[in-house]
């Protein structure tokens, strides 16, 4: 079984198994769901907006990288508001780089919710593929 990466943050890459990969919201395949799951999750603060509005938005306006990262961060610092994202990427943006300052083991923590999701996606897809058997 190989592995495949997932990027949540440009300094990190963690890696999934295939059959995770297949199933994973990843940056790679649908970077619009990773980011609407955790602003979901971590119930985030939209102020009137719809998750899909402000991930639009942003997707309109940065890296997806960027996004996603920049959430993690904003979790870090205790903000669980969509302003506190977009001023984390107004500035990053300044920069011309991300400045992040959360570690490996919180990006993980945080990420957990992506890992799970996919796992009982995986989960019930092979269900579903597995014969019925006869009742004896």
């Amino acid at each position: 079984m190989g592995c495949h990466p997932l990027f949540i943050n440009p300094r990190f890459t963690y890696y999934l198994s295939t059959s995770e990969v297949q199933f994973i919201p990843t940056m790679q395949h649908n970077p619009f769901a990773s980011i609407s799951v955790l602003l979901t999750h971590y119930c985030f603060d939209l102020e009137e907006q719809t998750t899909e509005e402000v991930v639009k938005n942003w997707l309109g306006e940065y890296p997806a990288k960027w996004v996603l990262s920049a959430i993690v961060e904003a979790l870090y610092q205790g903000r669980y508001k969509v302003t506190s994202v977009e001023k984390i990427l107004f500035h990053w943006r300044l920069r011309g780089k991300p400045n992040s300052h959360f570690d490996r083991e919180f990006a993980d923590l945080v990420c957990r919710v992506l890992l799970r999701r996919a796992r009982l996606k995986a989960q019930k897809m092979r269900a579903r593929q597995m014969p019925l058997r006869a009742a004896a």
